[in-house]
């Protein structure tokens, strides 16, 4: 995940890198797919234009999409993949965030062209056009809003379908989940088939982060479970020759096995649930002004936190989870037992 450089901590601009989903599937145990959901979806539609760019606003149960893009194509059926994605976002966490009144929905805007994306993201973000422009594929969740530009259909799905993930649980929880564990649910929504007009959400089947996994198990730029728990995106960027694209395969991994694993997806349903009604910090047994410092740096956040949420809520032993972690990940490469 790239972000706009010189961004501001208060008002964190993720930024999706383009994710090629190309439909390997992988061995090892790992969650059933999802339910299958249609991608037709019905949607109020008005008109609706940015820059002098006539386009639609397309209105549904739980978002409000702007767009320049043609009705053909992702323009057509984006409503539906994103409420699909909504409800598979149910599915991963437990939770059902709160139902949107009519001026509440979640925000989406959907561009023709990279260029008009661009000449919004400058203006809600404050950044440089130059600055904008170095971002070559992808999108972003910015305060609660997403904006991206067509990818082309799967391309475009795929980085929508990440952010959309931050953006529902920015509406769902009260407390922050633990860094690894929001980017690990995250990177589990890449992954879906569309068949027959129908979108299924397959958390495994994600042919780019087998591959980085493959190279960093390989190449020695593996991280253990307690150090990407205590770990930002960013942190990775002073780390080399471990990257961006390592973390999220290494997190991807990790919550494939949390989610193989009755017991351990028990534990982060309660730990979702305990942030989504704001006792995280009693659960860790923080009092509220110790747990208010923590999340006032990010970086702080993710060190004092994440570990101390995985050994209360999925395992206390981090070395026997590291055993069944590394297996486990060997097995998604398709590399031997060690």
């Amino acid at each position: 995940m790239l972000r706009i450089s010189d961004f501001r901590p208060q008002a964190a601009l993720f930024l999706a890198v383009l994710l090629v989903l190309a439909g390997a599937g992988c061995h090892g145990q790992a969650p059933a797919p999802a339910a299958a959901r249609p991608l037709a979806h019905p949607a109020v539609e008005t008109p609706w234009s940015f820059g002098g760019v006539e386009g639609r606003q397309l209105t549904s149960r739980h978002y409000n999409v702007l767009t320049t893009t043609a009705p053909q194509g992702v323009g057509g059926t984006i409503v539906g993949f994103l409420e699909a994605a909504r409800a598979y976002y149910v599915d991963l966490t437990g939770l059902e965030a709160v139902e949107p009144d009519d001026g509440e929905k979640l925000v989406v805007y959907l561009f023709r062209t990279r260029q008009e994306w661009a000449a919004l993201t400058e203006q809600i973000t404050g950044q440089s056009r130059d600055t904008v422009l170095k971002v070559r594929a992808g999108g972003y969740c910015y305060r609660g809003v997403c904006v991206f530009w067509d990818l082309g259909t799967a391309a475009t799905y795929s980085v929508a379908a990440h952010e959309g993930l931050h953006q529902f649980l920015g509406r769902a929880t009260i407390d922050p989940l633990p860094h690894w564990v929001e980017e690990g649910l995250a990177v589990l929504a890449e992954g879906f088939r569309i068949d027959g007009g129908l979108v299924t959400f397959e958390p495994s089947d994600n042919a780019m982060r087998v591959n980085t996994l493959r190279n960093a198990l390989l190449g020695g730029r593996w991280r253990s479970a307690g150090r990407l728990a205590a770990m930002t995106s960013m942190q990775n960027l002073d780390e080399s020759p471990f990257n961006g694209g390592d973390y999220y395969a290494q997190v991807w991994a990790m919550l494939l096995l949390i989610r193989s694993d009755a017991s351990y997806t028990a534990g982060l349903r309660r730990m979702c649930r305990d942030a989504a009604d704001g006792t995280l910090a009693d659960a860790l047994g923080l009092a509220p002004l110790e747990y208010r410092r923590l999340q006032r740096d990010g970086a702080v956040y993710a060190a004092e936190i994440g570990p101390r949420a995985f050994r209360h809520y999925i395992d206390s032993d981090l070395d026997r989870f590291e055993r069944r972690y590394i297996a486990f990940a060997r097995q998604l490469a398709r590399l031997p037992a060690e």
